[in-house]
């Protein structure tokens, strides 16, 4: 009989699936003569749930390991999400599905990646208009920082473009908080056609705010407090919870972790055994994700009416995250898990320790005294944290999941 595969059907792609997904859709494409592909997003096509726990519970030995893929082919406003399989060894036949979009005929639009961002920044920087305007405001353009936005409450006028919004801003040296100093430009700029298509501003350029609100150690105005004394997390026999690749068991609970770039960190079949009912596996969760995260802004002058950031949507969660640092953003004996995303030439981007999972101790589990006898039994509490931060342009999220050991999650 045939053993099942040695990656689980919900193992995050590696690298080399990552370029396995790219090549396989840019052959397809070349057979199609299309334009070079922009790659948007190259994830993990998850089998469905009753696929999953037939899967789980020995009904079938294995399942068909896809990747899903978002694809562009500018200056074309159109979108192709293709279905790829990666245990085929011919490019030209691994992929399956194909199906084109017409990006005017769509309620929205695939996320602006990284290198959408950065795109959008550098058409801006170019267009000589915007050069012109920045002058005219008495700022060297190497002194300003350009903050690239999806936009919201787009004008009828605009539709059917792949649009970016640039807020500008003067930034006094590589440190200094530029949030600080805003300027009244903002050119919207076409990915696709990659120029300038509008420019926001004020019809009498304002003074551009120049008092500092530094929070870099380097720049402050007066020092932090005192720092705290050094405070030791030490775990001599090692943490509690233990890891078999990407499956997690920790005080009952058991779960597998995963990563993508549009929601970051996802927990999958999270179960706690029931020592009461002779070791019964719970099914507690099938899958948890921070599926997205709005922030309406609500100002409504234009071109501020336009900003309500929808995070894992306008940008995605995963490709913002941090790689994350042991001492600061996680304490004691710490275990990272990198993350996998790709680039728009189709290349795996490898985030290193984009998460996190450690314990910490809860304060007190549990306690009593035998006020007769003195006597006092206790316990302290302990809860696993798994955990991710990203960083949305101005501003920072930090996810964190904890298990705790009365079976309770939050």
């Amino acid at each position: 009989m045939r053993g099942r595969p040695a990656l689980h059907p919900l193992h995050p792609l590696s690298a080399e699936e990552v370029q396995l997904a790219a090549a396989a859709c840019r052959s397809h494409a070349a057979r199609l003569q299309l334009p070079p592909l922009r790659y948007n997003t190259i994830t993990l096509q998850e089998p469905p749930k009753q696929q999953l726990l037939a899967y789980e519970s020995g009904q079938v030995l294995s399942l068909p390991r896809l990747a899903f893929c978002i694809l562009q082919t500018p200056p074309e406003f159109a979108f192709y999400e293709a279905l790829v399989d990666l245990r085929s060894h011919v490019s030209t036949s691994a992929v399956v599905s194909w199906v084109k979009l017409n990006g005017s005929q769509l309620d929205g639009q695939p996320l602006a990646t990284p290198d959408d961002c950065l795109l959008a920044e550098a058409i801006a920087r170019d267009d000589p208009q915007v050069q012109q305007m920045v002058a005219a405001r008495g700022v060297s353009f190497s002194a300003v920082a350009c903050d690239p936005w999806a936009i919201h409450a787009c004008p009828d006028e605009w539709m059917g473009r792949r649009l970016m919004q640039v807020f500008m801003y003067y930034k006094d040296g590589p440190d200094d908080n530029e949030y600080a100093h805003p300027m009244d430009l903002c050119p919207v700029v076409d990915l696709n056609e990659k120029k300038v298509i509008h420019v926001d501003a004020y019809p009498t350029p304002p003074k551009i705010p120049l008092k500092k609100a530094n929070y870099h150690r380097q720049l402050l105005d007066k020092p932090f407090r005192p720092p705290a004394k050094p405070l030791m997390i030490t775990q001599p026999q090692g943490p509690s919870f233990k890891v078999n690749g990407h499956h997690i068991t920790w005080q009952k609970w058991d779960f597998r972790i995963g990563f993508n770039g549009r929601e970051g960190l996802v927990l999958y079949d999270i179960g706690y055994r029931d020592e009461d009912q002779g070791g019964r596996r719970r099914s507690v969760v099938h899958r948890a994700s921070i599926v997205e995260m709005c922030v309406p802004y609500g100002d409504p002058r234009p071109p501020y009416n336009r900003k309500s950031a929808l995070d894992a949507g306008d940008y995605g969660l995963g490709f913002a995250a941090n790689s994350l640092e042991l001492g600061c953003d996680c304490l004691g004996e710490v275990t990272y898990f990198d993350g996998v995303v790709s680039d728009a030439a189709g290349e795996p981007v490898i985030i290193k320790n984009a998460v996190c999972l450690h314990e910490e101790d809860h304060g007190l589990l549990w306690k009593h005294l035998d006020y007769r006898t003195g006597y006092a039994e206790v316990r302290r509490g302990r809860r696993l944290v798994v955990s991710f931060i990203m960083t949305a342009v101005n501003y920072e999220y930090c996810f964190y999941w904890y298990l705790y050991q009365v079976g309770t999650a939050g």
